[in-house]
This record gives C-alpha cells, sequence and structure tokens, in this order.
C-alpha cells in the first residue's frame, strides 16, 4: 500500500464522505456537547473495499476482516473532508511504520 490519497477511488472516497457525513449528523442529533463517536475503518491491502464500526472495540465489526485500519473520533463540529485526509494520514503513517519495521527485520 503506498500513496493511499492517489489509490482511493472516486467511489471509495464518496462512500467515506458519505459515511462521515452521516456520523456527523448523528453526533449533532444529541443533546451532549462533549458527543464523540469513536470509528475503526478498516481497508484491503488495494484500498478497494472497507468496513467499519463504530462505539465500542469489540473485535465483532467488518472492519476486522481488512488488513489496514484506522481509529477517528467525530465530534460534533467535525468537517468530513477533514476526517477523510486524517484517515488517509494514518494510512500513510502506518506504511511508513511497515517499511521501517521491514528494515529492522533483516
Amino acid at each position: 500500500m503506498t500513496d493511499t490519497t492517489a489509490k482511493f477511488t472516486n467511489e471509495i472516497k464518496a462512500d467515506l464522505i458519505e459515511l462521515l457525513t452521516n456520523l456527523i449528523a448523528i453526533a449533532e442529533g444529541t443533546s451532549d456537547d462533549d458527543c464523540r463517536n469513536t470509528v475503526t475503518i478498516g481497508f484491503s491491502d488495494d484500498l478497494l473495499e472497507y468496513g467499519y464500526q463504530t462505539g465500542n472495540n469489540s473485535y465483532s465489526g467488518t472492519e476486522y476482516f481488512y488488513p489496514n485500519r484506522v481509529v477517528i473520533n467525530v465530534y460534533l463540529d467535525s468537517i468530513a473532508h477533514e476526517l477523510l485526509s486524517e484517515i488517509q494520514s494514518q494510512l500513510d503513517f502506518s506504511e511508513e511504520l511497515f517499511k521501517l519495521a521491514l528494515l529492522h527485520t533483516y
């Protein structure tokens, strides 16, 4: 997995923006000013498939079928495109850590 920004298809980007927008709307529907929804999203290596889970970390969500995972927090004032950038940054960071681990393994 390299250059995740370029590898997200327009369809996956649109799906993720819709998901994030819906999660923000759910947060906005609460009366708690500190409302936060933790979301774990798992991606296939080619970033063409994903699954997600909100809430607790029960290891039963569809994201655990995928090898590349990110965790984000969705707040009342979150912006979907900024959350998408955070997802991409976490995937890029994970790729860099993986490369470093390979360097130190051999």
